[in-house]
């Protein structure tokens, strides 16, 4: 790697750089567990550790699989493995015990664990039972491609297809955090049927009653990648809703009172809104329901709906989401004040991307302006603890943004300009023995990568700057940034990331994920 020879300039300035980094740095950076996304579309779908407990309906514990891959997965040598929220031991349930097991595309895989001594109702026939008494709210569930137990609080084993960690205190899970805490009564599902999972357990997963489905249950037809030439969605008799439909379309007596003057709004503050009980079928809920805000956030997934709304789901940079919907604009009737606005962000939306009646994945940075609109819940996905919609979207903006680049060494071997914040070079050992930068038990190595072509927008965090590595051993790991910024007096942005704790030594790809876009792909060196 050839740093010094790439310009000569620029290690000079990443000495100035790399100080103030160190600085602004110091101490404040957590290790944080991140596991590859299943390969196989095979994924962990449900999980309810409440069964037979005090207040359950249902008799036994259960895991639920789902294939979300558009092929047949031979599951015969596969297992479920459940360690306790800081257990380092592993249980094992074998799918598949007595002959072989197969899971089709878009069906369910029903794994019956321990009976309690409460409950009234029994499973739906299991496809496969195993005895392990699951906690209720917090532990750890890996699906294995071997029967062979894991070992550690933390397994990365090659052979680990998913894994899941519900409840605060579990000390493994994907991406940013684990689940939320299910109870006796509550079970934690994958979201959009089992079809979407982004890395990041904290994101994919909601808490609701427990729905066991087993093979028998209808096959879910997962989303695909939006159309590279979208054209819009027509309707030409349309659909339309039915609940609040009024308020939703501006057609309620309330309407003219709202205040067209936008306010700025965050996912997280409109989450926090008390509903109103009951929810009004006909009149608005001042404040909430009278004014119009505008949100930037990511734009994670969408659909169109049977009311012929495009349901969009906003996501915010802690894994935070609410609802925004547009409505078809033959859903809104005379003399609504939203009228424009609707037609409006339709058409800009239909310019972007191709709704179907699948859930479609985007990821791409939004500015959303709307009224906010209490929903009833009924398990939409996406959906909001309290109901809190945007609902109708007037206005939507796609932020445009190029491609980033990461930027590699000249002498044609494509590997990426990258340095140690402590100004070390490659090959880069996993753990920083000299501990200089952090006061605490973090001595994991910090690299820096530079890419061009690429910025923060307004208030948006390092973290939604993903750093993607494919290590020798081809284990994929989504590392979020923990810092971004520009280099001065250079057309580069430095991003900073922590090395994963059990990355395979040799050479590893890398890439770097930001507005919905990948960067071209280059090549670091892990010291053995």
């Amino acid at each position: 790697m050839k740093v010094v020879r790439y310009h000569g300039r620029l290690l000079l300035a990443l000495l100035t750089l790399s100080v103030v980094a160190t600085i602004a740095l110091r101490g404040w950076f957590a290790p944080k567990p991140v596991l590859a996304a299943s390969s196989s579309g095979v994924v962990i779908s449900q999980i309810y550790g409440g069964g037979g407990n005090s207040g359950a309906t249902l008799k036994n514990d259960f895991i639920e699989l789902f294939n979300a891959g558009i092929s047949t997965v031979d599951v015969s040598n596969w297992s479920v493995q459940y360690s306790s929220a800081s257990g380092t031991s592993w249980q094992v349930t074998n799918i598949c015990a007595t002959a072989s097991c197969t899971i089709a595309p878009g069906h369910y895989f029903l794994i019956q664990e321990a009976q309690g001594s409460a409950g009234t109702t029994a499973l739906p026939t299991p496809d496969a039972i195993g005895a392990i008494s699951m906690s209720a709210t917090a532990a750890k569930i890996a699906l294995v491609n071997s029967t062979a137990a894991l070992s550690g609080s933390c397994s990365l084993a090659s052979s680990v297809i998913d894994l899941v960690g519900y409840g605060s205190s579990a000390s493994c899970f994907e991406g940013g955090g684990a689940t939320g805490a299910p109870s006796n009564t509550t079970a934690e599902f994958r979201i959009n049927n089992g079809c979407t999972d982004t890395n990041s357990n904290s994101v994919d997963f909601v808490t609701a009653t427990p729905n066991p489905r087993n093979s028998s249950t209808s096959a879910i037809s997962c989303g695909v990648t939006p159309s590279p030439s979208p054209t819009p969605s027509p309707t030409a008799t349309p659909n339309c809703g039915v609940e609040r439909w009024s308020v939703k379309t501006g057609t309620d007596p309330d309407a003219p009172s709202v205040n067209f003057v936008s306010q700025s709004a965050t996912i997280a503050t409109m989450r926090s809104w008390t509903p109103p009980s009951p929810i009004p079928a006909n009149n608005r809920v001042s404040p909430f329901e009278t004014n119009v805000v505008t949100v930037n956030a990511n734009l994670l997934e969408y659909k169109f709906e049977d009311d012929s709304d495009y349901h969009i789901v906003l996501q915010d940079q802690n894994g935070n989401t609410i609802i925004a919907e547009i409505p078809s604009p033959g859903c809104v009737g005379s003399g609504s004040p939203f009228s424009n606005g609707i037609t409006n962000a339709r058409a800009k939306f239909n310019a972007m991307f191709t709704a179907s009646t699948s859930f479609q994945f985007a990821n791409v940075p939004v500015q959303v302006t709307g009224v906010p609109m209490f929903d009833f819940l009924h398990g939409q996905t996406g959906v909001a603890p309290n109901g809190i919609e945007i609902h109708p979207v007037l206005d939507i903006v796609f932020p445009t943004s190029s491609t980033p680049q990461l930027v590699v060494s000249e002498s044609a071997s494509n590997e990426a300009v990258a340095v140690n914040l402590l100004l070390l070079r490659d090959p880069f050992d996993v753990l920083n023995n000299a501990d200089w930068l952090n006061a605490g038990t973090d001595r994991n190595t910090r690299l820096i990568l530079f890419a061009s072509n690429l910025q923060l927008a307004q208030g948006e965090t390092a973290s939604s700057v993903v750093v993607r590595l494919v290590d020798s051993a081809n284990h994929i790991f989504d590392v979020p940034a923990e810092d971004v910024r520009t280099v001065p007096s250079f057309s580069f942005t430095q991003v900073t990331f922590r090395l994963p704790d059990n990355i395979a030594a040799g050479a590893c790809l890398v890439t770097i994920k930001a507005h919905g876009q990948a960067s071209n792909s280059g090549t670091i060196r892990i010291s053995g």
